[in-house]
């Protein structure tokens, strides 16, 4: 090209076409003409200037899709699994609430607290307290923003009753803010379990980057007659038989819940928890996964009732 230099395009004009959100410090000079502007040879200086500007401006204005897609479809799964659970296990206890306030309370037994008149412990029975007196919601949103991020926070919980020994606990998580990029390993477990009281936590494991999260939790007298409540763990899907160490009178609603699991990041997360081939005296615990997913452990947490309640 010959001739006196001419400015044909204005810097405002060259950059007005940058993705929103994208600010000048991603316009970059370089001296060219306009046919020679995107024609790179071997090691060329320019090629790397253009490369990280189009891999800054692709950091903040696009997600992750495959990732937002896996974790969507964990938390979907877990928060369906655990509101079903929920609503079965407070209808149960309300009924519960119902039947025994129709009942006059053992003359020894305070119907405000389960406390005996005496202040000697109670195991809680009749159930003459609310629903919400035998389970809980924690929430890491409430102790650290997701900007901090989630290590191991933890609520301490105060029972409305003193039982005779140290009651039985289900936790089940229901929400996950995880970041992409790491593999996900996340556990809800209760601790410091005492005659009234304990501490619920929701913790990362390794270098998992938690936004936060969520769970419930169900306490009961180890030796209620309607509830039985356990605890298991397993290295991948599995399956594995459960005996109630009491039986029942007939078949009981058996629910689980998922407490944690260690995923590989590297491939899409799908997990299944539930009970099989239920009798008055044990299940069937899966534990599932299936496609590509790779299954490190997982623990759950079930609960077992009456139901004729």
């Amino acid at each position: 090209m010959t001739g006196p230099p001419q400015c044909l395009v204005t810097s405002k004009s060259a950059t007005s076409c940058l993705p929103g959100g994208v600010n000048s410090d991603h316009a970059r000079p370089i001296n060219r003409t306009h046919s020679d502007l995107v024609k790179f040879g071997l090691r060329d200086p320019s090629y790397g200037v253009v490369r990280d500007v189009l891999v800054g401006i692709g950091s903040k204005t696009w997600l992750k899709k495959e990732w937002i897609t896996r974790t969507v479809i964990l938390i979907v799964v877990v928060v369906v699994v655990v509101a079903v659970a929920v609503g079965v296990v407070v209808g149960v206890v309300r009924k519960n609430q119902a039947d025994s306030l129709a009942q006059a309370p053992p003359s020894n037994i305070s119907s405000s607290n389960g406390f005996p008149s005496n202040g000697s412990p109670t195991n809680g029975f009749p159930l003459n307290a609310s629903a919400s007196t035998f389970s809980g919601f924690f929430n890491t949103e409430d102790l650290v923003s997701w900007q901090t991020g989630v290590t191991d926070e933890f609520k301490a919980v105060r029972f409305d009753r003193l039982y005779v020994q140290a009651p039985a606990v289900a936790v089940g998580l229901s929400k996950l803010d995880i970041q992409w990029g790491k593999n996900p390993r996340i556990r809800a477990y209760a601790d410091n379990i005492t005659r009234d009281g304990m501490s619920i936590h929701i913790a990362k494991v390794s270098d998992t980057s938690l936004g936060g999260g969520a769970c419930y939790w169900l306490h009961r007298a180890k030796d209620d007659p309607n509830f039985q409540i356990g605890d298991f763990q397993s290295d991948g899907d599995n399956s594995t038989s459960i005996a109630f160490e009491r039986a029942f009178t007939s078949a009981p609603s058996v629910i689980v819940w998922l407490k944690g699991f260690d995923m590989d990041k590297r491939y899409t997360a799908r997990i299944r928890v539930y009970a099989d081939s239920v009798t008055a005296t044990g299940f069937q615990l899966r534990l599932e996964t299936w496609g590509d997913t790779v299954l490190n452990w997982v623990s759950v947490s079930w609960i077992a009732h009456r139901t004729d309640l």
